[in-house]
């Protein structure tokens, strides 16, 4: 592979990396469509970036700190492989596994798959609440002393933490980190979706370098042949 066919290929991977790095966001709170039963709103919220306009739905992971809709804030947007600046730092001593955050991370996005694929529905309240509690419970203690904090919900948290993960497993998420840590709640985003360019770019650019490589393999051998 001659010079510029890799430096076409490192540019294809700077693509890639770029897309999977931290970033920051301005970011408003636009929808809390769950239940209330229990005094906090449970199930998944919806965020609005205001550097595009897209809304998403995520799930709050932290149960000590207050937002109300149309909240706006900065949040630094990270994946597990920057655990040591998500808000609960690298040992959670409110946790129920403070010496192992990314393992409540990790049982904390497994609960959260469980929310987004229950439709918020009134048969479902009882789950989106103990789901919900779950995961708040997995990092604060005060959550686990909460009325909503029931067995059901302690049942979900734990199953959860004593589950065997992949060992890059969630490590595509996104982390709505606040920053600073103080300005409002966490959120962890569902499964990403490729952005449309990203996919054609790479689905185009990487087989067009392997091809190219391939013809120029060819010419090298038929010259010194």
């Amino acid at each position: 592979m001659n010079k510029w066919l890799l430096k076409l290929f490192v540019i294809l991977i700077g693509v890639w990396a770029a897309e999977t790095a931290a970033f920051a966001d301005t970011i408003k709170l636009v929808g809390a469509p769950g239940p209330g039963d229990t005094g906090y709103i449970t199930g998944p919220y919806l965020l609005k970036d205001l550097s595009n306009g897209t809304t998403f739905p995520v799930i709050c992971d932290d149960f000590t700190t207050d937002v109300s809709l149309g909240y706006t804030w900065n949040a630094n947007v990270y994946t597990l492989a920057n655990l040591s600046s998500l808000k609960f730092g690298v040992n959670d001593p409110g946790g129920l596994k403070p010496t192992n955050l990314l393992q409540e991370y990790r049982a904390a996005f497994y609960l959260s798959d469980q929310l987004f694929a229950l439709p918020n529905t009134q048969a479902n309240t009882d789950k989106i609440d103990d789901l919900s509690y779950a995961i708040w419970g997995i990092f604060s203690s005060s959550a686990r002393n909460a009325s909503g904090y029931d067995q059901d919900a302690a049942q979900w948290a734990n199953t959860a933490l004593n589950m065997s993960f992949g060992s890059n497993q969630y490590f595509n998420r996104s982390i709505y980190t606040p920053n600073p840590l103080t300005a409002s709640q966490e959120y962890l985003a569902p499964a990403p979706v490729p952005e449309p360019a990203t996919i054609w770019f790479l689905g185009i650019g990487i087989p067009v370098v392997l091809l190219l490589a391939r013809k120029n393999s060819r010419q090298f051998r038929v010259t010194t042949g």
